[in-house]
């Protein structure tokens, strides 16, 4: 399909990592999980935005879905905002690029963005990597996808001569390691389809960050920037980033007035009022020092109940310096051990620090219990994606040859 400008002039739009379908917090509205109904809004307002910018093409680079299994939803959203970015920019072509969570794990099976593929002006690459050229822009486009850059034989991922401009996206990790090769140099953009927050790996190469905060546990990242998408121009090789509103997260720590004091029910409600604001709508983490008392803790969730009833989500965490305080990075353990991992049958082989490990389950139903971030991470990883060793970059995604 023809673009619309044929000048020297040619600006991108790189959204990323919608994650529809996402459930965060048990809080529903009308049956909808609260967070689920607001990553479909961040959606619809980056593409309000986008249309706004009028870019001359679209880059939608995964998490498009939470899972290969959407909800439907999630499908609606990205079906809607495909039709308003179609309608509001007419001419201008938009590409669809899996990622990890919305890829299957059976290779034979499509994935839900083959849904959009028979849309005129939409180009998916759910498994396989696609290359398409528009020769009135002079423009090459090539999407590899996450399933694209698991194994070997790889794509051959070369820039096209004769275009103009070169575009590249790719699901995976910039960086050493046993993936494709891949010359940044080579190309004009290299839009990056991981991490939840902006960053520029190096001139040119952009991961544009998520949609919406969607990590479980939001107030340990209150620091990081804002949530948003990426428009680049592919003449002065600048980018602009475009934040989205997100819900608020408040992050308190209540200091009790002495070292044998800890603050009372009334005394908790009270800080959660008086925060700018007041609670409503917002995301809450209310960490109290000491360790949880027995008799009365009961009642602060009590005392609280008008205070989460107001709230998109009221999480207590009692800090007896063990617990209730995220782990610094130097304290977590470099690889997780899960040797002491052990049942009746084999479902799942998987890769821990080079050795191999079975995790086994036994039939009907059970739990798994991970008390530190890094094991349960690890445990998340083999259960979904460890039917073959690989070597993942730190977001489960394979890490590239490629030299930044």
């Amino acid at each position: 399909m023809p673009g619309r400008r044929t000048g020297e002039r040619l600006i991108l739009a790189h959204l990323s990592n919608p994650r529809l379908g996402l459930r965060l917090f048990p809080r529903e509205e009308r049956g909808v999980n609260l967070r689920e109904r607001d990553l479909s809004r961040a959606l619809r307002a980056a593409t309000r935005e986008t249309i706004r910018l009028q870019p001359d093409l679209v880059l939608v680079t995964g998490d498009v879905f939470d899972g290969p299994h959407p909800t439907p939803g999630a499908i609606t959203a990205l079906g809607s905002s495909l039709e308003a970015l179609l309608r509001g920019l007419p001419g201008v072509p938009v590409f669809l690029v899996a990622g990890v969570r919305d890829t299957p794990l059976r290779p034979a099976e499509p994935g839900p963005l083959e849904i959009f593929a028979s849309l005129p002006g939409v180009s998916v690459a759910g498994a396989t990597a696609r290359a398409q050229f528009f020769d009135d822009m002079g423009l090459n486009v090539l999407l590899l996808p996450h399933r694209s850059v698991l194994h070997s034989p790889f794509p051959a991922i070369r820039p096209r001569e004769e275009a103009r401009w070169n575009v590249l996206a790719v699901q995976g990790e910039p960086g050493p390691g046993p993936g494709p090769e891949v010359d940044p140099s080579q190309w004009d953009y290299m839009a990056v389809g991981l991490g939840s927050h902006i960053r520029e790996w190096s001139p040119g190469v952009l991961q544009a960050g998520a949609l919406a905060r969607t990590d479980p546990e939001p107030w340990w990242h209150t620091g990081d920037p804002e949530p948003g998408f990426v428009t680049f121009d592919l003449d002065s090789g600048e980018h602009q980033f475009h934040p989205l509103p997100d819900r608020t997260v408040v992050h308190l720590t209540v200091m009790p007035a002495g070292p044998s004091t800890t603050p009372g029910a009334p005394d908790l409600a009270r800080t959660l009022e008086d925060v700018p604001g007041g609670p409503d709508g917002k995301i809450l983490h209310l960490s109290i020092p000491g360790r949880r008392p027995a008799e009365n803790h009961l009642d602060v969730h009590r005392s609280l109940a008008q205070v989460r009833a107001r709230a998109a989500h009221l999480q207590i965490s009692w800090n007896d310096g063990r617990s209730g305080k995220r782990p610094s990075t130097e304290a977590m353990p470099a690889e997780p051990d899960l040797s002491s991992v052990r049942a009746e049958r084999l479902i799942r082989r998987g890769e821990v620090g080079g050795e191999r490990s079975d995790l086994e389950l036994p039939a009907g139903v059970c739990a798994l219990v991970a008390r530190d971030p890094p094991v349960r991470r690890e445990l998340l990883r083999v259960l979904s994606f460890g039917l073959a060793p690989l070597d993942h970059g730190p977001r489960g995604a394979p890490s590239l040859g490629t030299t930044l």
